[in-house]
């Protein structure tokens, strides 16, 4: 006997936009099964939308979905995937420093400071692999 239910896009109860919703629910539905390289290309198409439509790239929900993409990509190996993720991170949070943002202020010199810590760790890493 098969029991169908409706389950609601945790995504979209998330607030995103329904285009980035569905490639976030694409995204976890790939990771869940191994497809790493299949879910970093959702979490990444995903991204974009839902900054397109205006959410910030450091909106709680956007640094939760990064969080996931960084998981993603450490489980699939790409050591220059993670480099170009964290140096994109720490890229854009002194960008917004440098605009002048300082309602969040302390959450992006923190974030800046965490990326390129863990980009001077994952450097080291390549240098250790060569």
């Amino acid at each position: 006997m098969i029991i169908w239910y409706y389950s609601s896009n945790e995504f979209l109860d998330a607030g995103f936009p329904p285009r980035a919703a569905e490639a976030f629910r694409i995204a976890d539905v790939a990771a869940g099964d191994w497809q790493f390289r299949r879910a970093i290309k959702y979490y990444r198409l995903g991204i974009e939308d839902a900054i397109s439509h205006g959410i910030s790239p450091f909106d709680k929900r956007i640094l939760w979905i990064k969080g996931k993409l960084m998981i993603a990509i450490k489980k699939e190996g790409d050591i220059g995937a993670e480099r170009e993720l964290l140096a994109e991170i720490r890229e854009q949070a002194v960008q917004e420093i440098k605009a002048g943002n300082m309602r969040d202020r302390g959450m992006l010199v923190a974030l800046a400071v965490k990326a390129a810590l863990s980009l001077a760790n994952v450097l080291l890493l390549m240098k250790i692999d060569c």
